[in-house]
């Protein structure tokens, strides 16, 4: 996995950059200038020493028309510090001590203009070795004050140009990610939840982007689940509303139909034609007999067995004298005439027990109701 390099990051990269760049232009042209001023000294103390040469020459001149020990030491003093100045040169300082020498140590031979003749050409040298010296440092002086110009000049348009094409890199990622972002927010407040993001990179918009693009198919995923729910239940409700209306009009049927019979023959007939459509499991309807000591058989449908004819204290539902409801390992006792072996439901009445198979699963309140209404006699 590439490791994500942040915002954060490349803007510290880049004043980083920007820093050191201004660092190096700092360095070289503080050291380009303090060249040129180390030159400039170099050029004011070639020019001290080209004067102090001079100098001597007039002390010098002084010295040969009075021999007096002020001339002397005033010569002596001015030599000093000449020699001092060319201590890095020792050229320059052997031509020095030469003409102290010759002035101070040799006979004076001739006229005066013979004997400033004599140390002239010493120094004629010294002047014109200090000339060449000034002219080069003056040079070299002047080269790295244009190459500290040079620097300036190249270095400071390109740290301009480095900085601005950053920005202006900064600015169209922002642009290139917000354009989109700005988009998908409004697509999304509309309803689609379909739109995505387009994740480029590794810095804190891709990552964005990605969180987006996985809360949009978060909410895309939540809202096809409630849809798929709200199906589901809209299909169940009108199943189940079907069903109880279907279950309605058979209750309506029966009750009006065994209202109208006159006999228990046809109350049987009507029993047997629609309770099937009620309880599809199978169920009976016993009637008790005239000399109220047994209940036998009045009419039965469906798959359940039919049971011989019993005695009222037989029955749960009887002596109860409400609805007895019996369950495998329901904990409630099982009538011996029952034969069958899932859920029954059997009401009692007064001329009677009616009773009914359920279905697989709890049995639901239409179908207690259903059953307690087939009472033919009541």
């Amino acid at each position: 996995m590439p490791i994500r390099s942040t915002l954060e990051r490349q803007l510290l990269a880049a004043l980083l950059s920007l820093l050191v760049g201004m660092l190096i232009v700092t360095g070289s042209v503080l050291a380009a200038f303090d060249a040129a001023q180390a030159s400039g000294r170099a050029v004011t103390h070639t020019r001290d020493v080209i004067d102090s040469v001079r100098t001597l020459q007039i002390l010098e001149r002084q010295w040969l028309l009075a021999r007096t020990n002020e001339n002397r030491e005033a010569f002596n003093q001015r030599w000093a510090t000449a020699f001092a100045d060319v201590q890095d040169n020792p050229a320059q300082q052997n031509r020095l001590q030469q003409w102290r020498d010759q002035l101070f140590l040799s006979a004076p031979t001739g006229a005066l203009p013979t004997q400033l003749q004599a140390n002239l050409s010493l120094a004629q040298a010294l002047i014109a070795t200090e000339e060449t010296l000034l002219a080069d440092r003056q040079r070299e002086a002047q080269r790295r004050i244009q190459l500290a110009r040079w620097i300036m000049l190249i270095s400071l348009p390109m740290i301009a140009v480095i900085g601005f094409l950053f920005t202006l890199r900064l600015i169209h990622r922002v642009r290139h990610f917000t354009g989109p972002l700005l988009s998908a927010t409004e697509r999304v407040q509309s309803g689609d939840l379909e739109v995505r993001l387009p994740v480029t990179g590794h810095d804190e918009f891709s990552v964005i982007s990605r969180h987006f693009n996985s809360m949009t198919e978060t909410l895309a995923t939540t809202q096809r689940s409630q849809e798929t729910l709200r199906r589901t239940l809209e299909f169940r409700v009108e199943t189940l509303v079907a069903a109880t209306t279907a279950e309605l009009q058979h209750l309506s049927r029966l009750g009006t139909f065994i209202q109208a019979s006159s006999t228990q023959q046809e109350a049987a007939i009507v029993i047997a034609e629609i309770a099937p459509t009620l309880f599809p499991q199978g169920g009976s309807v016993a009637l008790l007999a005239e000399s109220r000591n047994l209940l036998e058989p009045y009419v039965h449908w469906g798959p359940a067995p039919t049971a011989p004819p019993w005695l009222p204290s037989e029955c749960w539902a009887s002596r109860l004298g409400g609805i007895h409801l019996a369950a495998p390992q329901g904990g409630v006792p099982r009538c011996p005439h029952d034969l069958t072996t899932g859920l029954t439901q059997a009401p009692g009445f007064i001329h009677g027990v009616s009773q009914a198979a359920a279905p697989q699963g709890p049995p639901c309140c239409s179908w207690r109701n259903a059953c307690s209404r087939i009472r033919p006699w009541q």
